[in-house]
This record gives structure tokens, sequence and C-alpha cells, in this order.
């Protein structure tokens, strides 16, 4: 069994934990004096804005509670572009907006950035054919690369995360 070594200070848990504690009276959505999110009604309130900028319930909280605030800004690319609340594929709810997110305000540069690193599409599993070709021709327009360098960002995921057909 595993123990962890005296070093003389608090293990990370319970650094955080403790760190994360109220140090007045926790608030009643609380749980075990953990602190509740500062402002989650700014969460609510951008799950409004995604669902005004056409997106459904489901897709408008997981939204909101991935992005936060930033959320907003997602649902005015929405609204400006309603293409880009299309689905990335049929394995995913993701849309084109977390692609377009992940370029420009995180600054991925490769397929696997967006996919495997932005997107829970690559995160939670390896995403399908469609899907991975939906999101290189989108980050590949939005990056500039040609037909080539688009097969070739394909082609380098594929070498990295797919297995060879049974």
């Amino acid at each position: 069994m595993y123990a962890e070594p005296d070093t003389g200070t608090e293990p990370a848990h319970a650094v955080v934990a403790s760190s994360a504690r109220v140090t007045t009276s926790p608030a009643p959505n609380s749980t075990s004096g953990i602190a509740a999110p500062a402002n989650p009604s700014g969460i609510a309130a951008t799950a409004a804005a995604l669902r005004a900028a056409g997106l459904d319930d489901a897709m408008a909280g997981r939204l909101a509670a991935v992005y936060g605030r930033a959320g907003d800004t997602l649902a005015a690319q929405v609204r400006r572009e309603p293409s880009l609340a299309v689905p990335l594929g049929a394995d995913t709810a993701e849309i084109a907006a977390q692609v377009q997110w992940a370029v420009e305000e995180e600054a991925a540069r490769r397929l696997e950035d967006v996919l495997d690193r932005r997107l829970l599409a690559g995160t939670l599993g390896t995403p399908a054919e469609a899907t991975v070709r939906s999101v290189a021709a989108q980050a590949g327009e939005l990056l500039g690369w040609d037909a080539a360098r688009t097969e070739e960002e394909i082609r380098r995921y594929r070498a990295r995360r797919w297995l060879p057909p049974l």
C-alpha cells in the first residue's frame, strides 16, 4: 500500500481544500464548507444568451458550464453566423462555434490541439472519421491550411490516435 512520504508539509489535496473553505459562514448551497460558485447567476445568464442564439436547453447549459461567461462570446458568434450551431458530427454534441473558439481564443494550431485538448470529442475517446474531417476542414479554413496540409493533419491524427481496423 502506498503511503505519502512525511515531508513536513500538508498534502496538496489538503492545501487545496483548506484554501477553498469559507472563512465566514458557508453559503446555503455549499457542501462541507466549500464555497458555492461566486456568481451562479452569471452561468444562468450565459445559458440564457446561448438559448436566445438558438441553441437548445441542454447545449446552452453545457456550454455555459464549460465556458462560463466566455459563452456569451459563443452566443454572439452563433447569432452572427447560425451555421456555427451545427454539430461537428453524429458522435458528439459539440458545435462548430467551439472549433472557432479553440482556434481564435485558445490558440489551437494543430488538429490534435483542437480535438484532444479543446473538445470533448477527442478527450473522451476517438472521434468518428466524419467528425475528424469536419473539425479539420473548419480549423484548416480558420488557420489558412491548404488541402494538402488538412490531409496531413488528419493523417497525423490518425497515426497517433486510431487503432487499425480488426
